[in-house]
Formats: C-alpha cells, sequence, structure tokens
C-alpha cells in the first residue's frame, strides 16, 4: 500500500466536507459599494456604487483571515490597457455555478478588499491552467 501525503484541506475534501473559508483562487459576485479599492479607499467603481449595482466578480488573492479579503477586480470594459490579465467564460466541469460568462480583463493593478460578511455569492474557482492563476501563485503563495 502507497502512503501519500496530502494536506488537511484535501483529506477534508475527500472525506466530502467543504471548506467554509473563502481561499485563494475563488471567484466572488458582489454589489458594487462593497469593493473597495485599496489606493483610494473608495468604491472602486463610484458610479455604479451610487446606482447600486450588482455584479462585480472579484476574484480572492489570499486566504481570508480577520474582517477583510482581498482581491483583483474583473472588468469587461476595455479602457484599460495596462496592467491587465485577459480572462475568456470560464468551462467548468462538475456543478461549480461559474458567473465569469463574458470575455475581459482582471486589473492585477488594482488590489481591493471587501469585508468577510460580504462574501455570499461563489462563483467558481480559477481553473489552474491560465495566466491569471499563475500570476497570483507567484505573488502570493
Amino acid at each position: 500500500m502507497a502512503i501519500s501525503s496530502a494536506s488537511f484541506d484535501e483529506i477534508r475534501a475527500q472525506l466530502g466536507y467543504e471548506s467554509e473559508n473563502p481561499r485563494i483562487f475563488e471567484w466572488y459576485c458582489f454589489f458594487e459599494s462593497e469593493v473597495i479599492d485599496n489606493k483610494s479607499n473608495l468604491p472602486f467603481a463610484p458610479e455604479k456604487a451610487h446606482r447600486g449595482s450588482y455584479g462585480r466578480r472579484v476574484i480572492l488573492t489570499g486566504e481570508v483571515r480577520g474582517a477583510n479579503a482581498c482581491g483583483f477586480p474583473s472588468t469587461t470594459a476595455e479602457q484599460y490597457q495596462k496592467k491587465v490579465i485577459a480572462i475568456s467564460p470560464h468551462s467548468h466541469d462538475g456543478n461549480q455555478k461559474c458567473r465569469m460568462q463574458e470575455k475581459g480583463s482582471v486589473l492585477i493593478n488594482v488590489p481591493v478588499s471587501m469585508a468577510v460578511s460580504d462574501l455570499n455569492e461563489f462563483s467558481c474557482t480559477e481553473p489552474e491552467n491560465t495566466e491569471l492563476y499563475s500570476y497570483i501563485k507567484r505573488l502570493y503563495i
């Protein structure tokens, strides 16, 4: 019998216990007012926040500890030309309820934060074979 090393999280997943903690590489949807630009301490998209818009997708860039989560926002706007990673609509095997259905970009020069209490709508986990996954892994793991 071969014995392999597995992390605690891998063992929990094999036993059917899903983690209740949001994790790096996970996508969530937010109201615009909940996504705060770390540089200005204002909503990432102030006009949309003022209108009460919903649907901003953010990928988490670190394990969630404390009251806030950190991430990078996505956008379908084309005015952002620098420091972006292009993303394609996601296609997942399994039962993930993915909201990443349009071509867009992730703004890797705009770190944002959200209250942990606002992490309500999980979308999916970023596929491992993407440029974005590799970039976040290089920076944060």
